[in-house]
């Protein structure tokens, strides 16, 4: 950051890469899927306890964590969690964001063996988007401005 422009803060772009890493879909050596009451560590060594899990998908799950309401885990599935998307969360903890309704990563996450398995994020608040834009009667109603 630079300074402020128009009572903001100024960000420096992101440089723009060139190249590909070789290995950036090389699928790093992690366990099995973590669970409710499974341990994962952010990097400064502090303990991370998972609650419910409260979505899941393709690339992984999201879950609840004990003593904190206001962050949740999002763990990537093993078959999923790659070189670039460790080297990606890495790049875009370089940068805090912190507005309302973007959940940037806060921390990354480590299992016991110190495996990159996911990250922090702040708790998203509201209806989940593809609940309102794929039916529009429901989203009118919601929404009518």
């Amino acid at each position: 950051m630079q300074g402020l422009r128009g009572g903001r803060p100024e960000v420096t772009p992101f440089a723009t890469a060139t190249t590909i890493a070789p290995d950036i879909d090389s699928l790093l050596s992690a366990g099995g899927d973590l669970c409710e009451g499974d341990v994962v560590y952010k990097s400064d060594g502090d303990k991370v306890t998972l609650r419910e899990r409260v979505a899941a998908g393709g690339e992984g799950a999201v879950f609840e964590l004990e003593n904190n309401d206001a962050m949740v885990a999002k763990l990537y599935h093993p078959a999923k969690l790659t070189v670039g998307k460790r080297e990606k969360i890495s790049l875009m903890l370089k940068r805090s964001i912190s507005e309302p309704g973007i959940c940037w990563p806060q921390a990354a996450l480590y299992d016991a063996r110190h495996c990159f398995r996911g990250f922090l994020m702040p708790r998203a608040k509201g209806v989940p988007l593809g609940h309102g834009l794929f039916l529009p009667a429901w989203f009118t109603q919601k929404h009518p401005g």
